[in-house]
């Protein structure tokens, strides 16, 4: 039994498709946010910025005592991971290979289309996960340096005619090559679904990175014995570097109610 909180960090509101899975799947857990909204987007940055965003903002949630770290974000999954398994002294999950694995189950034609920042799709992370899972599949990787910024700004409607445009233009040649299914990878992505499936069609099974991520944390918890022996409400607790009237705005459409009570704002760290 561990009563310590559950840590998860990203670039901005993106990891709240995580937080939302950690409510289903463990209610009695407590949850310590971070989102570095004052700093993103992440995925056009150098790899140097990359690893000193990532230390920080795992920094920030070891001073706050979590037993576990949820790195929510596919950009700091794909280019930072193996540094901050080396300098933390505690486990951290990432969204990549969970993720690589269910999308890989959920093909039946072995077509697979990915979407994700510029960073994470020019390190080739997903395609290298998905090709250990299975070598046999085709994929088909898409750039979308426009939409975790959309996201972070609320334009997350199918019928948002700022979001329309740019996902219509990075999801045809993902519909041209025939993919039976998309790995959303970047964990911004869970909230346009609605948009996403406007587009491609529900014929098209859509990969939550997010969601996913959490199952192998779960799964890490249960074996361990780690998890919460606290059955009373669980604590939810968010910082942001950036607006926080507006990232608890977008928090509210996600996850279904307010939690601006529960946002406090931190000035961004410094490089």
């Amino acid at each position: 039994m561990d009563n310590r909180p559950i840590g998860i960090f990203d670039s901005g509101v993106g990891g709240l498709t995580a937080v939302k899975a950690i409510r289903r799947r463990l209610p009695y857990e407590e949850i310590v946010y971070f989102g570095d909204s004052g700093r993103m987007p992440y995925g056009g940055r150098p790899i140097n910025e990359l690893l000193r965003f990532a230390e920080q903002d795992t920094g920030f949630l070891v001073g706050k005592n979590v037993k576990v770290l949820l790195a929510a974000c596919g950009t700091t999954d794909s280019n930072a991971m193996p540094h901050l398994r080396e300098i933390l002294d505690r486990p951290i999950f990432g969204v990549i290979s969970p993720a690589a694995a269910a999308a890989a189950k959920a093909t039946k034609t072995g077509r697979i289309g990915v979407i994700s920042t510029e960073a994470t799709t020019k390190s080739g992370a997903y395609k290298k996960a998905l090709l250990n899972v299975d070598p046999s599949l085709h994929i088909v990787a898409a750039g979308c340096p426009l939409l975790a910024a959309l996201t972070e700004h609320g334009h997350i409607g199918k019928d948002d005619p700022a979001l329309r445009w740019p996902l219509e233009a990075y999801l045809s040649p993902i519909i041209e090559a025939g993919v039976d299914t998309l790995l959303l990878g970047c964990t911004h992505y869970p909230l346009l679904a609605a948009a996403v499936t406007d587009i491609v069609g529900t014929d098209i099974r859509l990969v939550d990175c997010g969601a996913e991520s959490v199952g192998a944390l779960a799964d890490y918890l249960e074996k361990n014995d780690m998890l919460s022996g606290d059955s009373r409400t669980k604590r939810e607790t968010y910082y942001t570097s950036g607006d926080r009237e507006g990232f608890a705005a977008v928090a509210e459409i996600f996850l279904g109610g307010s939690i601006l009570d529960a946002v406090s704002k931190i000035e961004p760290f410094p490089l």
